[in-house]
């Protein structure tokens, strides 16, 4: 990867337009810094920056140094909004050095390793303090360590080889078939993999990349995506659900692909889409922080096989042990850092337990069913809350909906609705009528202005429970 992540395309970033030899330029003072400090190879750099620009540039000077580029913030709401969680990354990470601009430095000041690079506000960068040895070693193959979303408790650290980041890399050109005509919104952030490896796929092949400004001003989205001709989409459903509120869909006539991840998809707002944009081609792929894209379900068979998040790729296996997914492949990630017990829990003979519930038909193609630990209890059953939100948006389009199990403490949990919408209760157990049973039918519906997602998009259970509890 470290060859591999060379820009040969153009990034456009708010006001400004970055030539490959400018992004080059950046890479290289800070490599010049990371010199200076004296990084060597396998020692862990954290990077927090909220120009993305200068973060991909600082993750290729990491890398080309063979240090371990720790991904912790590419957006200025790290340095405020996502604090608190990130510098509990930063202080889970034991990092040697850190690269960090002015506004991330003062937020994680309590955690900053004493040796690190600073970026300033007009982009010049330069090494402070003195390197030390911190911590356990970095793992050999060891290319990246990033952080899960914390879904399901505290985020976790996961360590990616430099095989995996390579194979990931390559399915990734696949799969966008990049072209140096291509110009590819990229909304997801560059700390996940999938915002990640769209920058450095379509930069590699000297497509044009564009960062995209926050999906909560979509109309500020959809300028951007008219103004510079977007040809490429890579986006989450919950993004897709939000674009097609914009009346001026149909003047995106540059689109010629849109690929969905890291989330149930929602098939009918597929279907809109294509009739509304019947050039487009929409890909749907699935796979976690620790085994990235393990299954595609490729344009040809959409809308036709959704939502079926497809096959595996080639090289990956996806086992269904009592309906919960187990995967093994080159996709897999090495294990989670500084957690063996964590790390055995879920690994086991090269294996991969997801966690994820997935069923797979006669003919091969896999289906995500719901997290393991977010089924709702109906006292014996048990059934996945995405199935019965994928109800409600089926019939009830304009809300967004989670659904959610709460303990009753009689056997059985409370089942609760929670609309950002026009909708009613009468609305919600209509669309659930007789299509599943009464007990999985929410009783309670709670309204509010906006679902909490995580950085990615997706819902975030937890804390919306968290805001269900302080309501009582």
């Amino acid at each position: 990867m470290a060859g591999e992540l060379t820009f040969h395309g153009g990034v456009v970033a708010g006001a400004r337009t970055w030539t490959a030899g400018e992004l080059a330029e950046r890479q290289a003072s800070v490599r010049r810094e990371l010199e200076r400090l004296g990084v060597r190879p396998r020692q862990r750099v954290a990077i927090a920056v909220g120009d993305p620009v200068t973060f991909m540039a600082s993750v290729a000077a990491v890398r080309d140094l063979g240090a371990l580029a720790t991904l912790i913030s590419a957006r200025p709401a790290g340095a405020t909004r996502d604090a608190p969680q990130l510098r509990a990354a930063l202080g889970d990470a034991l990092v040697h050095a850190a690269v960090l601009d002015d506004a991330h430095a003062k937020a994680f000041a309590e955690v900053a390793p004493a040796a690190g690079v600073r970026v300033a506000a007009n982009g010049e960068v330069l090494a402070t303090g003195e390197l030390r040895d911190v911590g356990p070693p970095t793992p050999d193959e060891a290319a990246l360590l990033l952080y899960t979303s914390g879904t399901e408790g505290r985020p976790k650290g996961v360590l990616i080889s430099e095989g995996t980041l390579a194979g990931l890399l390559a399915v990734n050109r696949r799969v966008n078939a990049w072209t140096p005509a291509d110009v590819a919104l990229l909304g997801l952030p560059l700390t996940h993999l999938a915002g990640l490896l769209n920058f450095a796929g379509a930069t590699s092949c000297e497509a044009t990349c564009v960062i995209s400004p926050e999906w909560m001003w979509t109309a500020q989205v959809m300028d951007v995506c008219l103004a510079q001709r977007v040809t490429v989409l890579p986006m989450v459903p919950y993004q897709l659900s939000l674009l097609l509120g914009q009346q001026r869909l149909r003047e995106l006539a540059s689109l010629r692909l849109v690929v969905l991840s890291t989330a149930p998809i929602v098939p009918a707002h597929v279907r809109e889409l294509l009739e509304r944009l019947p050039g487009v081609a929409v890909v749907n792929a699935y796979g976690l922080t620790e085994a990235f894209r393990s299954t595609v379900l490729p344009a040809s068979e959409v809308p036709a096989r959704l939502p079926s998040i497809g096959r595996p790729v080639e090289g990956v296996e996806v086992e269904l042990r009592e309906g919960v997914a187990w995967i093994r492949g080159p996709n897999v990630m090495m294990g989670y850092w500084n957690q063996p017990a964590e790390t055995a829990r879920v690994l086991r003979d090269g294996w991969f337990c997801t966690r994820d519930l997935v069923r797979r038909d006669a003919d091969g193609f896999l289906y995500l069913e719901g997290r393991l630990s977010e089924l709702i209890n109906g006292g014996g059953e048990k059934l996945s809350p995405e199935i019965v939100e994928a109800l409600i948006v089926e019939r009830c389009p304009a809300a967004e909906v989670a659904v959610l199990g709460i303990d009753s403490g009689r056997g059985y949990d409370e089942v609760i609705a929670v609309a950002a919408g026009t909708l009613t209760l009468d609305d919600v157990r209509a669309a659930c009528a007789r299509r599943v049973h009464s007990v999985f039918v929410p009783t309670r519906l709670v309204t509010t202005q906006r679902l909490p997602r995580n950085a990615t998009g997706k819902l975030d259970r937890a804390a919306l429970r968290r805001e269900l509890e302080a309501a009582k």
